[in-house]
């Protein structure tokens, strides 16, 4: 582990998966907070199209020693053949909330 580099991944899934996401991860202790955004029309090229699906966006608060474990999850919980997995790391916060962070992820 290490002293805690917070970050926020960013996943997007069917919305009828989302929840379940959300919940495999906090299981997994992989996420202190996920919040899933119910509703948002995601607009992308794949396989040489352009593609338009109504998906959830899944907001995941976690800590970037987490990052390898958090990316074979979404690869054994998604049914995406390759998943959106952003990583954005957390420059400044409530430091009330991100000492929080470290002790529900065991970040020492």
């Amino acid at each position: 582990m290490t002293d805690g580099r917070p970050a926020v991944a960013l996943t997007t899934s069917e919305p009828a998966a989302a929840a379940e996401i959300a919940r495999s991860l906090l299981d997994a202790g992989l996420a202190a907070c996920v919040q899933v955004v119910p509703q948002i029309q995601s607009f992308y090229v794949w396989e040489g199209a352009v593609q338009n699906d109504a998906e959830s966006l899944i907001l995941i608060k976690t800590d970037l020693a987490l990052r390898d474990r958090l990316v074979q999850h979404i690869k054994a919980v998604h049914s995406y053949d390759v998943p959106e997995l952003l990583f954005l790391n957390v420059e400044d916060g409530l430091p009330e909330y991100l000492e929080w962070m470290k002790q529900v992820l065991q970040i020492s």
